[in-house]
């Protein structure tokens, strides 16, 4: 029967839908709009920074390659006064006639320079004018321009005719321009007597000048200042570790600065260049970001209400009688198999034909688990009954206390507890003409298949036992042969990991592979012994013979031999860890010294304590034999 009755009533459910849909619109419209506006002023903005930035880095560069052009291409104004005969001959012999007819003042003034110094290689001044004097000697040069001209011996040294020099030096009042051209004839040739060096202040006027021509705000900043400001320091450093050289620096939302390194003679800083722009890039930008969130939200608004009045019709309408002809199919319980209806081609009408199959299908349905009831009743019934007599079987063939008892000099005491109803772990001893064979096994898988493979097993030992088979060798290969014919005949994936011990003649002679045994002698010393090379998994192939080994074990009075499947050593507890090879050993140690049916049921109370409240996942099996002091 089909319960489709709603909580609440129906009105109330698609009223909270709608409401829902309401709340779920606006978020996301919020959401959709803030993260618009976070990507436009991270990402838009960003890079219109970047670009910005990049402008301005190279409008920085343009001002530097100005300047440093403007004091190039003055320098190479004056290259035809350095490379003359008649100053050739001048810096040789210093006659008057040159002097009078090229270095007067108004000379100067025409050529827009400061000053005009003659040197000569020696290091001596022929002739100097400028700085408003008509001669100017050594004693009248600006200290500091002196002293510059006098450390800067490579100023005024050429490596070629046609090099020149070209820098700045901080005087006092202005930086000042200074140019060094080599001496030579008209015809570019030497030898070089000495240099003519010649000198521009750069003035406010000449800051106001570049001003104009670069369509910026120009400041300078001198590095020489004793009492330089805590920020132009901050501003050397930035700028110093700056890869190019260049350092920009948003400064409001309306102005950025750009920064740059003027060098001296020497090739050191001298100035920094300040250059102040208007961010006229930047402004557009945030008015198109501002632009842009209003269409966003005009445009999400819109949406908004189209997307509602949609639902509105297509769906939450549509979804109302749907639940509505639900709701009376699961009231109707005596004909709840009507069918719903629901016009159009969409997913709602698909979900109504779903309904109508589902409702048409539980009907065929409820037939046929009926009679899947009764069938399973009587399945139950037969299993329960083929599993009952297996289980009897099972137990019955496991040795008794008083077969145990009549091998006189070993005390022995065997624990075996099924998984489930029919396990697949087999031990067994077996006793003919004073020979003994103990065998431990575990089965694959649990169950009736699992079960009977057990008893084939316990049958083909018992068998070649009574037959005097005495090679472990043999008896293991043939024990497989049979067993190997069964599980084909049985068309079974069902195989067995199998361990003997046979004692001859006061030694226990050890094949098979399985578990570990456990060798314990007298105070509780515990030996391991892996049996992975003694033998080969029984009923998966059908020659085995050459992979069976053997060890001799020879036991003296109070030693003896610990066997178990992986039912002990992989029982899990609830929180999923193993019981473990170590602590398995541990127990037995401590309690070596008991007899073999009190180390039994100490081992299997530790383990039952380690499991707690966790199911049983596979067949726990135990020997234990001790030789009797």
């Amino acid at each position: 029967m089909i319960h489709c009755g709603l909580p609440l009533p129906l009105q109330h459910y698609i009223m909270k839908l709608r409401q829902k849909t309401l709340l779920i619109t606006i978020v996301t419209l919020i959401s959709l709009v803030g993260v618009l506006y976070l990507a436009s002023s991270n990402i838009l903005l960003k890079n219109i920074r970047d670009a910005e930035e990049r402008e301005i880095e190279q409008h920085v560069m343009n001002v530097l390659t100005l300047f440093q052009s403007l004091q190039r291409r003055f320098s190479e104004r004056l290259v035809d006064w350095s490379a003359w005969d008649a100053t050739y001959q001048f810096i040789a012999d210093k006659n008057q006639e040159y002097i009078d007819e090229n270095l007067s003042l108004d000379t100067l003034k025409g050529l827009k320079v400061d000053m005009m110094l003659f040197v000569r290689n020696t290091g001596e001044y022929v002739f100097g004018t400028g700085f408003g004097k008509t001669e100017l000697s050594e004693d009248a040069l600006p200290l500091a321009l002196r002293a510059e001209l006098r450390e800067s011996n490579q100023f005024l040294q050429y490596p070629n005719l046609s090099n020149l020099n070209f820098g700045v030096i901080l005087l006092p009042d202005h930086p000042f321009w200074i140019v060094s051209l080599p001496i030579l004839t008209t015809d570019h040739e030497g030898p070089i007597l000495g240099s003519l060096v010649i000198g521009h202040y750069l003035a406010p006027s000449y800051w106001t000048w570049l001003e104009k021509l670069t369509n910026s705000s120009i400041t300078i900043y001198r590095l020489d200042d004793p009492q330089l400001s805590s920020e132009v320091e901050t501003l050397r450093a930035n700028l110093a570790a700056s890869p190019k050289k260049v350092l920009i620096q948003p400064v409001t939302e309306e102005v950025i600065r750009g920064y740059t390194f003027l060098d001296d003679i020497h090739g050191q800083h001298a100035l920094i260049l300040q250059l102040e722009v208007p961010r006229v890039a930047y402004q557009q930008g945030q008015t198109s970001v501002h632009y842009l969130v209003i269409m966003i939200l005009v445009s999400g608004l819109v949406f908004f209400i189209v997307m509602l009045v949609a639902l509105e019709k297509w769906v939450l309408l549509r979804l109302d009688s749907l639940s509505n002809q639900v709701k009376k199919i699961g009231l109707d319980k005596e004909n709840f198999f009507m069918h719903v209806t629901i016009d159009g081609r969409d997913e709602f009408a698909q979900l109504a034909k779903a309904l109508n199959d589902m409702l048409n299908a539980l009907q065929m349905a409820q037939v046929e688990i009926k009679m899947l009831n009764e069938h399973l009743k009587e399945e139950n019934i037969r299993m329960s009954a083929e599993l009952s007599v297996t289980r009897r079987l099972q137990q019955m063939v496991l040795p008794k206390p008083e077969e145990l008892l009549k091998i006189t000099d070993l005390d022995i005491s065997g624990f075996m507890e099924p998984a489930s109803e029919v396990g697949g772990d087999y031990y067994d001893v077996l006793e003919h003409n004073g020979r003994v064979i103990f065998g431990i096994g575990d089965v694959t898988g649990h169950g009736l298949e699992s079960g009977v493979l057990m008893l084939m097993v316990q049958m083909a030992i018992r068998t070649l036992l009574t037959c005097n088979v005495t090679n472990l060798k043999t008896f293991l290969d043939v024990l497989n042969r049979a067993l190997y014919a069964n599980i084909q005949r049985m068309n079974t994936d069902k195989t067995l990991s199998l361990l003997l011990l046979d004692r001859q003649g006061g030694v226990l002679h050890v094949s098979g592979q399985h578990e570990e045994v456990i060798i314990v002698r007298q105070g509780g010393v515990i030996e391991r012994v892996d049996t992975i090379d003694l033998g080969f998994t029984i009923g998966l192939e059908e020659n085995i013979a050459d992979f069976v080994g053997q060890v001799n074990v020879k036991l003296q009075p109070g030693d003896g031999i610990v066997l178990y499947t992986d039912g002990i050593t992989e029982a899990e507890n609830p929180k999923g860890e193993f019981y473990g090879m170590e602590r398995l050993c541990h127990v037995i140690s401590q309690t070596w010294s008991r007899s073999a049916s009190q180390i039994q049921q100490a081992v299997i109370a530790d383990v039952r304590s380690h499991i707690s409240t966790q199911k049983i996942f596979d067949d726990i099996t135990l020997v234990v034999l001790k030789k009797k002091v």
